[in-house]
Parts: structure tokens; C-alpha cells; sequence
């Protein structure tokens, strides 16, 4: 928040493999580790839908790593025990989304408008340990990639879209259009 804030925190894209990418962050989620995520253990899973085949896009890893980890560490905080957390990437050649839901405790209707906010926390939430900070985090860094975040949430659990702009890398643009 403070380098966003400073003006440190830039959009800076390389070349990325969408899928790998997603892979390898999925990957290097703690399963049950308490000690790593400060929080109680998670009893839950990531199940990801990856896109039918790999593509190269442009985007920013550093902002992108934020936004899916703060989101991902989210919903497997507030899931339920022994449900699971869908992952769900979809790219239609210039955007990517990322929809990741999960079947916890939902956030309260009344404090849905705020949870983008730096430091809130929904009334439910003061049950489990944290700053506040990851949907504000996810928020900033999915606008400095110029793309959107948008929140669904009820009782049975709480839904997160992110939509990126994300061009495919040249080369591999080349080769669709030669198809």
C-alpha cells in the first residue's frame, strides 16, 4: 500500500505463460501451514480450471502474485472446513479473468461496500486474525494492471472477480492469426 502510495509500486509487464503462472502460485500456498498465512490452520483446497492450453500473455508478476495470493489467502481464511476454494482463469485475447470463490461465511451485506477499503474489516471477520489490508491490496494493484475487481458475497460464500488487461505476447498474437 505504501509503495502504491509513494508512487514506488509501478505497472511493469513482461511475458508471461498464464497457466504456469497461475500453476506455480497455486502451488506455493500453504496447505495447512498456520505459521506461514498467521492465521488458524486452513482445512480446505484450491481446485483451479486453467485455460485449455498455454498462452503467452503481457502482464505485471509482481502485481499479479499480489492480487492472486491476498485474494487466495482470503477466501481459504474465511472457508469453511473441508470445502474447497475454485480457482477459475478464463482469457478471451485481450483480457484475463480471474474469478476465485469460496464456500465460507460471506461478508455481511452492510459491509460489503467498505472491504476494498485499507484497514477495514467486515463484523464477521474480527473472528480471525489480520490487518485489513488484503482486498485494499488486491484492489490497488488490479488498477495499477488498468484492469477491475468486483466482490459477490452471501451467506454461503464469497465470490472475487478480477479482470485484466492482458495482450497476448506478440509472437504468439503472430501465430493466432495466422491460424
Amino acid at each position: 500500500m505504501g509503495q502504491s502510495e509513494t508512487g514506488l509500486l509501478q505497472f511493469e509487464p513482461v511475458v508471461l505463460n498464464l497457466n504456469q503462472f497461475v500453476t506455480d502460485l497455486v502451488a506455493s500456498m500453504p496447505a495447512n501451514d498456520s505459521t506461514e498465512l498467521s492465521v488458524e490452520a486452513i482445512p480446505c483446497r484450491i481446485t483451479c480450471k486453467l485455460l485449455p492450453e498455454a498462452i503467452s500473455v503481457q502482464g505485471d508478476p509482481k502485481l499479479l502474485r499480489s492480487i492472486l495470493r491476498n485474494l487466495l489467502v482470503n477466501a481459504l481464511t474465511y472457508s469453511l472446513p473441508e470445502t474447497q476454494v475454485d480457482f477459475v482463469l478464463t482469457y478471451d485475447k485481450t483480457e484475463a479473468t480471474f474469478l476465485i470463490q469460496d464456500q465460507g461465511m460471506g461478508i455481511p451485506a452492510a459491509d460489503q461496500d467498505h472491504v476494498f477499503k485499507p484497514f477495514f474489516r467486515a463484523e464477521n471477520a474480527k473472528i480471525k486474525t489480520g490487518a485489513g489490508l488484503g482486498l485494499a491490496i488486491a484492489k490497488t494493484c488490479t488498477e495499477l494492471h488498468g484492469g477491475n475487481i468486483t466482490l459477490v458475497s452471501t451467506s454461503e460464500g464469497t465470490c472475487v472477480t478480477v479482470r485484466l488487461p492482458m495482450p497476448m505476447h506478440t509472437e504468439a498474437l503472430e501465430r493466432e492469426l495466422q491460424l
